[in-house]
């Protein structure tokens, strides 16, 4: 296990002027095997846990649940969460509540106690977090509340307009948009950035109404090579690498059976009819 991120954010004194606070917050990475037990939690204290990376279980006296990236735990009052990695390396970071409205606030979320997220872990938020969670005074502390409600909003997997393959596939999307001129960008990476199986990616896009990933990765870098092929001068090598082609020969193959002609035909007919 390597060492963790940690943070306490209060003082005795300070407390009593807030309906809750974060109690202590982290960011921790076992390695597979691992196996730590938290002291049973007060009646006015939640955890809050969050997959980053990897797999792992946390368990209660009534459950036991498998946490993967993109994924959220609570564990309640009275409960003594244990957890233990089964990925070789586990990354998640854990937020403690407490405070004489901790319950009700969480609560009144909806929230069941594992959920996939409606986003990606919001490092920038947890950054902020930390910064409150450091400084300890009376202003930080509430501060760090409102950052909590905020993340609270980003972990919000089972809003009603909103399934779980509809995250997947809304996210998965926006990741081929970013990423779709990175040559190592296939649809079974896809599945494994995500940590899902390649057919669930799948059903989830379908479900969606958008083209399978695999087309939606083509799709992507076709309209990018139009864009270089008709606005500006590149050569065929410099235009195949922004594509996310490795290979100019696959370049050239793949802009002749998507627009009928290779790369400098099309260029030179576009020209001409411009003209």
């Amino acid at each position: 296990m390597t060492a963790p991120h940690y943070f306490t954010n209060y003082f005795d004194g300070n407390v009593e002027y807030v309906p809750f606070y974060i109690k202590t917050t982290g960011t921790n990475c076992f390695i597979k095997g691992h196996f730590e037990k938290t002291d049973r939690l007060l009646s006015q204290e939640i955890d809050i846990f969050w997959g980053i990376s990897g797999t792992g279980v946390i368990s209660t006296a009534n459950s036991k649940i498998v946490l993967g990236k993109d994924q959220v735990t609570f564990c309640y009052p009275r409960e003594e969460p244990c957890r233990n990695a089964l990925s070789d390396k586990w990354i998640f970071r854990w937020i403690r509540i407490a405070g004489p409205l901790a319950l009700a606030i969480v609560s009144s979320y909806g929230f069941p106690r594992h959920t996939h997220t409606y986003s990606e872990y919001p490092e920038e938020l947890f950054k902020k977090l930390d910064e409150f969670c450091a400084a300890k005074d009376l202003f930080s502390i509430r501060r760090s509340g409102a950052v909590l409600l905020d993340i609270l909003a980003h972990a919000d997997g089972n809003s009603g307009q909103y399934s779980h393959f509809g995250h997947l596939a809304l996210r998965a999307d926006e990741y081929i948009k970013e990423h779709y001129a990175d040559p190592e960008l296939t649809v079974n990476q896809l599945a494994e950035h995500f940590q899902t199986s390649r057919a669930t990616l799948t059903k989830a896009f379908v479900e969606k109404g958008l083209p399978s990933p695999g087309r939606r990765i083509l799709d992507c870098r076709l309209l990018r090579a139009r864009e270089l092929l008709y606005g500006t001068d590149l050569n065929v090598t410099q235009m195949s690498k922004l594509c996310g082609f490795a290979d100019v020969h696959t370049f050239t193959r793949f802009i002749k059976r998507a627009l009928g002609a290779s790369p400098i035909r099309c260029r030179r007919e576009y020209t001409s009819r411009q003209k």
